[in-house]
């Protein structure tokens, strides 16, 4: 028996690529993306942010790729 190919278009396999990439070598990413998240929700004070990051965290854990609901701030170079 042989096994069975499947021809996937580049951006299905680079996906599957991050994804393996990120179980194997950077499991603690889900986890610090919900913390990331949870705490920007908190500090802007919205409640309606705050229930969006309960809801990703719980998808997370689940298994679930969820992109973060607020962009990960800039860090400018000192000095600069």
């Amino acid at each position: 028996r042989g096994r069975r190919t499947q021809v996937l278009e580049e951006d299905a396999w680079v996906g599957e690529l991050e994804r393996i990439i990120e179980r194997d070598f950077f499991p603690e990413i889900p986890h610090l993306q919900s913390q990331l998240e949870w705490l920007q929700a908190v500090n802007s004070g919205r409640e309606d942010q705050m229930l969006q990051a309960q809801r990703n965290t719980a998808l997370r854990r689940a298994g679930i790729r969820t992109p973060l609901l607020v962009p990960t701030p800039k860090v400018l170079p000192q000095g600069g």
